[in-house]
């Protein structure tokens, strides 16, 4: 009895010492993980220390297109810009169609797979927005 109760406590140490040791990484060791952690600590305390908050531009142009909480300006230049407003509080969002001269208040993302954040899409001619 005695035997099968070693064997089993030795079997759980080793496992547990097995999973415990292994990561989720593969091709990295402990040390590298230990690092990219380190890393990660490093750049959150640069972005709590960094000072101010992200500058909000604007981006006045021509409806060309959109679709549900989405819209596609021309600027004067003929620059295209695609705009998604999902989760933006329906009272910053004026109704537009085709053709309207639209105003967008945004926080530019550098990643391209996130998007801009919409701050606010607005009518240039309060008029119009009053018509809708």
């Amino acid at each position: 009895m005695k035997r099968v109760a070693l064997l089993i406590l030795s079997t759980l140490a080793t496992a547990v010492t097995m999973l415990t040791s292994c990561t989720p990484d593969t091709g990295k060791s402990h040390d590298d993980n230990s690092q990219a952690g380190s890393e990660a600590q490093q750049a959150s305390r640069q972005e709590v220390t960094t000072p101010g908050t992200p500058k909000a531009d604007t981006l006045t142009g021509v409806a060309i297109g959109g679709a549900h909480s989405s819209i596609e300006l021309q600027d004067a230049h003929g620059g295209e810009h695609e705009f998604s407003y999902p989760d933006i509080d329906p009272s910053k969002v004026d109704t537009w169609v085709e053709g309207d001269t639209m105003v967008v208040t945004y926080i530019h993302n550098s990643d391209p797979e996130v998007g801009d954040s919409v701050l606010s899409l607005r009518q240039s001619n309060r008029a119009k927005a009053d018509e809708y």
